[in-house]
């Protein structure tokens, strides 16, 4: 408790000094946060709005000592200045950012001016350079809004990755569809793999769809293998949306249901055809059950439970189409059958 309190104290005691530092600086809070893949970052908090920095140029945040610190990070936007007290790699305090009037006048002769604070701040955070303005600017991305360039930053637009998109006959698109691109992992290796795999020039949406869905080059070469070449985007995208995967091929194979027609791979789940279900319906001495009745069975609920205590009642083997025409006219006083082995 008592070294909560000192630790407390001595960021209380920074924070006071460095906001009496610099009145025209703008002002925030800094914690240390961790990531598995990244390692520590910098978590800075502004009113509302949270940023994060990862990469600080000359910093090694390990390296930081137990007790109270001071660190600057320069940056084109602005210079910060960090306060504040760590404790085996945690900790935390109170910053100022410097905003650098070349940086605005620069900007503002790239088309961007008239800044809030907030966007500002986020500028330096993310390490926003004009050298990057005036890329985009010269692949005619010149219009487009601050809060817009920002966006294009968080997600990793650059200017290669548009000139790689480009260079693959993606031209003249849009700054949201470049960020949906990159949000989704539509990147250059992507679009070339899926060339490679048979489908050349898909459209923006369409690729986006199939990174949704996880449509990838080896889940396609999977399907193949199985017998099921040459499908639609469409249908491929459909098979993701429904659960249609290579083991769910292989498994109906196992019992029987080998080269079905796409789209009764497509009821067969939807209506929760599985391979489980028919290896019960075989165990119970019901074989080769035409795909169209497995699903008029899932239509109606003729489960396996149903099936057995009909055949314990009347001692004997009713047909399918008698169990489903059960089921169709209510004669299920006896008995509910309400089970489900769907996978």
């Amino acid at each position: 408790m008592t070294k909560l309190v000192n630790l407390l104290l001595a960021i209380f005691v920074i924070s006071t000094f460095v906001i009496a530092a610099d009145p025209d600086a703008l002002r925030g809070s800094w914690s240390i946060g961790h990531d598995s893949g990244e390692g520590m970052y910098i978590n800075i908090r502004r009113g509302h709005s949270n940023f994060s920095m990862s990469k600080l140029e000359g910093i090694n945040l390990n390296a930081l000592p137990n007790g109270p610190v001071q660190f600057k990070v320069d940056r084109e936007a602005g210079e910060f200045q960090f306060e504040g007290v760590v404790r085996n790699g945690e900790g935390g305090g109170e910053l100022e950012l410097q905003i650098k009037r070349q940086f605005v006048s620069e900007m503002s002769r790239l088309g961007h001016f008239n800044f809030s604070d907030d966007q500002l701040f986020l500028m330096a955070s993310l390490n926003l350079t004009t050298a990057e303005v005036k890329e985009l600017n010269s692949l005619g991305y010149n219009k487009i809004t601050t809060d817009q360039l920002v966006e294009m930053k968080i997600h990793g637009v650059s200017a290669k990755f548009i000139r790689d998109i480009q260079s693959r006959g993606y031209n003249d698109l849009p700054e949201e569809k470049l960020v949906e691109m990159r949000i989704h992992g539509v990147t250059p290796e992507f679009i070339d793999a899926i060339s490679a795999a048979g489908y050349p020039h898909v459209a923006t949406n369409r690729l986006v769809e199939m990174r949704i869905h996880g449509v990838d080059p080896d889940w396609i070469r999977e399907l193949e293998k199985l017998g099921y070449k040459n499908l639609s985007l469409e249908r491929l995208i459909e098979f993701r949306i429904h659960g249609v995967s290579p083991l769910f091929v292989e498994e109906l194979s196992k019992e029987g249901y080998k080269n079905l027609p796409e789209e009764r791979l497509v009821e067969f789940r939807i209506h929760g055809v599985s391979p489980t279900f028919i290896h019960e319906l075989n165990e119970l001495g019901y074989h080769n059950i035409p795909p169209e009745q497995l699903v008029e069975m899932r239509i109606f609920n003729v489960q396996p439970q149903y099936i057995k205590n009909i055949q314990s009642q009347k001692g004997s083997q009713p047909s399918i189409r008698e169990l489903i025409n059960r089921r169709i006219h209510g004669n299920d006083d006896d008995d509910d059958g309400d089970d489900d082995d769907d996978e």
